[in-house]
Formats: C-alpha cells, structure tokens, sequence
C-alpha cells in the first residue's frame, strides 16, 4: 500500500510543490520516475545524509530558469536522472525494507539569484508528515447549504421535478454536474466538472427541504461518477478514485486511487467521461483513446474499441453484452450517432481502416441522428424492467446539447443491430450529462457548454412517470420491403391504414475528415437534400399496436425520418415523428 499527499509550499523561493508518499514495507525494490521533462539534469549533492534521512537534489537550466528535483527519505534508495537531452527524467528506486518508508519529492522552479533561498528551505524539510496520520479523523471543513426543490406539471406522461442547486454556496464552488449515483440510505453523490462531489440528503417527492453538504473537493475534471457497496468512485482524467469517510461526518477523508492507468493528455479536448458499471461490479469508461472496461478490483484494464471523437457519453446495459458510445459530430463523424460497439471495433475517428467493413473503412453504428435533433449527445441509461411501463427494460439516450431526453430502440433481427430514436416529452434546465435510476425515477446531473440550449450552469432533476397516457414507439424493424412499427397504445384502424398518415424521407452522410456533413439523397448521391419514400400500404395488427408498412424498393440508408398524424383509440389525435437507421445487409435478410 503507498499513501500520498500534495501540498504546494510558498516559500522566499517562490512556490515549491511537494509530494510525500508513505510506502508500506516491501520484499522488492521499488521504482518511481519523480520528475521528467528535466533539461540539462546537473548532478548536485548525489547523495547525502543528513541524520535519519537521505537526500538527493537534481539540478536543471531552461534557459534562465533553474528546475530542482529533490529526493528526501528516511530509508536509503538510488537517484537516477536519464532519458534523451532535454527530455531527462529522475528516477527513484526504493530498497527492500522491513518497515515503511517515507519519501518527499521537492519540485521548485526559480532563477539563479533565488536557488540559495531555495536550497536553504529545502535543508529544513524533513520527512516528518505522513500521510497516515491526515487520515485520521479531521473536523467537518463544508458547510451544508439547504435548498427548496421544485416539483414538475404532471401535464404529460413524463414529468420533470428540480433539486434546485445551491449556485451560491459558502465554498464559492462551480455548479456544472457531470455525474450522480445514490447509496443505499438514498443520499444522491454528484460530480462537478470543476472537482468536487456533493452528497444530496432530504430527497423524497415534495423536496422541501434539500440538504447539499460537499463530499471531496480537489479532483481532476471529474465527468462520472458511481456508488458501489456504498462507496463513492469518481471518474477522473488521470484516474477512479474511491472515496472513504473515516469517521462518517459526510466528508471524504481519505482519497484512494482505485484506478490509475487513463492515459493523460493536455489535449483541449481529451476529456474522460462517463463512469458506468455492470451487474459484476466492472467499470467502463469512454475517452478520446476508446472504450475501456476496468475490472472490478480495479487491477487491469482492456480497451474494447477505438474511433470515437470527443465522446461525452456511453451506456451499458446491466449484463454488460450492450455497450453504447456517443460520439461529437465533427472530423470523421459526419452527424450524431450510437455506436453499440463489439470487441476491436473501430468507429471511425481518425479515418478508414482497411481491416474494418472494406470498403468503408469503419464499423457502422447501431443508428444515425440528425444533427438538427441532436447537436451534442450526453448517456446511455437503461430503464430497470418492470419501471416507467412500455419503456422497461429500453435504452435512454440524453441531449445534452439540445436539453432533451430520447428514447433508442434496437432492431435485432439482423445480421447487424440497427436503432431508432424517439424524443421524450422531458425537457431540461442543464445539458444532461449523466443518469442513474433510484426508486422508480431517473435523475439527471447536467452542465451547460458549447452551443447547449442549458438555461442554467448545472441541473440537478427527476423524470418521473405520471398517469398520463403515454403514446410511444416501443420496438421496430425493416422486414424485406416493410417497416414495422409497434406503438404502446392501440390505434384507430381507420387512420392507422391510411397511407396518407404518414411521410417518410430518407438521406445519407459523407464519412470524410471534413467537420460534419451536409445531407445527401440515396438515389443521387451528388445531389443535396432528402428523398421521399413512397409508402404503397399502411396494414394495422389485430391488436391495433403494431404498424406494417409496405415501402416498396426499399433501399438502405444512413438516416430515416418517419412521422406520423394518427388516432388513439378514444379519438384523441397523436402527430410525432421518429428517425432510424437501415443497414446495408439488413433488407436481404430472412426474418
């Protein structure tokens, strides 16, 4: 086991920032690179000894400014600089020891006029603090800020309720909430993307009285969050961290590094995202780099597809088998899609490969949306079986850009699985990032960003179901020369078997390195624009809930648009509309 802790130090040198591990005794030696990026590493003091402790110091130019790296420990070690010219790395090897040993790393940057100040702070330090002991119990540092939440008009068959944020809050903090999950005592934990996580206490259907209290604070760009035999792990850029309350006063007092092999970059927009967990315990998360599944222990990790521009959102179902990525619209990706990857998949960003679906060069997605419906997508959620009716058991794909919540159905007929989405009647204060289900109702963490229709900087709400009739598609397929659509209530024969109910248009995009792309028609590929789809039949089922349509010469394509003007049985009119997606190899197949 190896404790750290982090402290920037100011000094008459300037800032020296310091890191203080606390290493558990050890049979083999130890290594660990303390500092890189060194230049013209200069040898100064090898290795000295100072009563208990022993000390190394590394000194570097850049241009007219000094870099030291400064070794102290209270047991002996090896201090190593090596690597290429201007890219030299300090390297420190531990010896096997019976008892822990600890070791501060001393980083400092100044000029020559200020090395002697630094030099003689850096003879004062000792290795005296451990980070064992701040694990102790520390006293509450937040405050806890209450708030009045506000249920939502049960005008239709979703209805939408706010935990209102404390935008103003004693710790000055950022409200952008990027993840949410609940313990088993109903306390909801959300993440900011700013660093911190607040516990959420007092939910129950009036939310009258919320009570935020900050949970950890300090974390690195934190875009996901889960809770797990109650504990609290945190998705950040560099690592999962879990969380431990030491003495259960609502605060973390101990940060742990469950995970720490996400390959971190500078890259403007090499964020990592979305915390996901199957039934066995195992982790997902989606980063520029792919997909990636972390074992429950936290010990390995195994990318399980590439090819995904800026992704801010996946979903898994309970078993694991269906795993979705959201990709951005842009280089590569000409609109927004769901990707349902399989294993050394490669979906496209960053260009062709001639070893994936030849000639195109990418694997195909599980289905295409508009870029008008869908500028910038959020999760995946999966609805539990047996809540919100028709929708059990079904995937929930978030808008984050357009503020909205869709409902994704797959089509498994196939060789290929293929999707439709359908927009749910729940609109959102914030771009929803992230969801998780608690006792019959989503709740939705959100941000606001880049081009979002988000009213406000974060969004903390509930989508509950009411008792409101709720008409909706709820599964599909193309069946040779027909589209079959089953709806969750029964239709008025008459207006369901007429073909003039319905329009259907059809379209595909280009898979180039251009940002994004126009739309095309099928039947004239250089020509702009959509095709209208001749539908010859409209036949209704006995049950008066499933829709053949007979399209004659029906053709593959990238993006369908259906909408529909019909009758519920009762008489009450019903006009929506729905998009999917047809695979090449799809129509020739025997159902």
């Amino acid at each position: 086991r190896i404790l750290e802790a982090a402290s920037a130090i100011g000094t008459e040198a300037g800032l020296v920032f310091s890191r203080t591990l606390e290493v558990a005794p050890h049979e083999k030696p130890l290594r660990i690179i303390t500092a890189s990026h060194l230049r013209g590493a200069n040898r100064e003091n090898l290795i000295s000894t100072t009563g208990s402790f022993t000390r190394s110091r590394d000194f570097s130019i850049d241009g007219n400014r000094l870099m030291s790296a400064e070794i102290v420990c209270s047991s002996e070690f090896e201090s190593t600089v090596t690597g290429a010219s201007g890219s030299e790395r300090q390297t420190v090897t531990l010896k096997p020891a019976t008892t822990a040993v600890t070791l501060t790393v001393l980083l400092w940057s100044g000029t020559e006029k200020e090395r002697k100040a630094y030099i003689d702070f850096a003879n004062r330090s000792n290795v005296t603090i451990k980070p064992s002991e701040a694990m102790k119990a520390a006293p509450t540092h937040s405050e806890e800020v209450k708030t009045v939440g506000q249920r939502g008009a049960d005008n239709d068959f979703l209805a939408v309720d706010t935990l209102t944020v404390p935008y103003e809050n004693p710790a000055k903090a950022l409200m952008f909430l990027a993840g949410v999950d609940f313990n088993s005592k109903g306390e909801a934990f959300v993440c900011s993307i700013h660093g911190d996580v607040w516990r959420v206490s007092g939910i129950d259907d009036s939310l009258r009285e919320l009570r935020w209290k900050r949970y950890a604070t300090g974390l690195f760009q934190p875009l996901g969050l889960k809770v797990r035999g109650d504990q609290v792990y945190v998705l950040c850029r560099d690592r999962i961290v879990r969380l431990h309350d030491e003495n259960n006063d609502g605060e973390a007092d101990f940060y742990e590094s469950f995970f720490g092999g996400i390959e971190t970059s500078m890259g403007g927009h090499d964020y990592v995202t979305c915390l996901e967990m199957d039934n066995s315990g195992n982790f997902y998360y989606v980063d520029p780099v792919g997909v990636h599944r972390v074992s429950a222990d936290g010990r390995t990790m195994k990318t399980l597809a590439r090819g995904f521009r800026n992704p801010n959102g996946m979903g898994v179902s309970p078993d694991g088998k269906v795993i979705t990525v959201a990709p951005q619209q842009g280089e590569w990706t000409p609109s927004s899609e769901l990707a349902e990857i399989h294993e050394g998949g490669w979906y496209g960003y960053g260009g062709p490969k001639a070893d994936h679906n030849p000639p195109l060069g990418r694997d195909v997605p599980l289905c295409w949306i508009p870029h008008g419906v869908d500028n910038s997508s959020g999760s995946q959620v999966w609805v539990p079986k047996g809540t919100w009716g028709p929708m059990g058991g079904q995937m929930l794909h978030l808008l984050w850009g357009r503020c909205k919540l869709m409902l994704a159905l797959r089509d498994e007929s196939g060789p290929l699985t293929q999707g439709a989405t359908f927009t749910l009647p729940a609109n959102f204060l914030s771009g929803p990032n992230r969801g998780t289900f608690y006792k019959g109702a989503l709740y939705v963490a959100g941000s606001t960003g880049w081009q979002t229709s988000a009213s406000r900087d974060g969004g903390f709400q509930r989508v509950r179901m009411t008792t409101k009739p709720a008409p909706m598609p709820v599964a599909w397929k193309a069946v040779g020369e027909t589209v079959q659509i089953s709806y969750s209530l029964p239709l008025e024969r008459a207006t369901a078997q007429d073909v003039g109910s319905y329009s259907l248009k059809q379209w595909n995009y280009r898979y180039t390195a251009n940002y994004g792309s126009k739309d095309y028609s099928v039947a004239n590929p250089e020509k702009e624009g959509h095709d209208d789809v001749t539908i010859a039949s409209a036949k209704l089922s006995d049950d008066g809930k499933t829709v053949t349509l007979m399209v004659p010469h029906l053709k593959p394509a990238m993006q369908f648009e259906l909408k529909w003007n019909l009758d519920l049985v009762g008489g009450k009119g019903w006009a929506s509309q729905m998009w999917f997606t047809i695979h090449d190899q799809q129509l020739s197949q025997p159902r």
